[in-house]
């Protein structure tokens, strides 16, 4: 009886967990220019489309791909628990997914303190909403 009481009460959990989630007012950050694909007139114009596209495309990408490296990473070891040399595939997996965020969220602090440093104005970085 106690094992359909306690299925019971998962279900509803499961079944109101959208509802607290989708609960919360969502505020759209300001983010910087998007529209990448404007017709280039000069190479000044030429290299502002190409580091506009690096920066709104290339670098979210990238960071999502050593996420799921990680991601993948975990997963491989938690399924192959049993044999050791599958487990440290999954355990190189992990750490190449840790080594390639730690890499790039050290590039955007570099670069965010040479920034501020000689004050070369503004550049989009990533930030956590405030």
């Amino acid at each position: 009886m106690k094992k359909i009481i306690k299925k019971i009460a998962l279900l509803q959990i499961l079944y109101l967990l959208p509802i607290f989630s989708f609960a919360q007012v969502v505020v759209q950050p300001a983010v910087a220019k998007t529209d990448c694909f404007s017709k280039p007139d000069n190479l000044g114009d030429l290299i502002s489309t190409a580091t506009c596209t690096i920066r709104v495309y290339l670098i979210p990408l990238m960071f999502s791909l050593a996420l799921l490296i990680f991601i993948y990473g975990v997963v491989w070891y938690i399924w192959k628990g049993k044999d050791s040399k599958e487990q440290e595939e999954g355990k190189k997996f992990m750490l190449w997914g840790i080594i390639a965020l730690f890499v790039m969220v050290s590039v955007w602090g570099i670069v965010s303190i040479l920034t501020n440093t000689f004050g070369l104005g503004t550049v989009f970085i990533p930030q956590l909403q405030q």
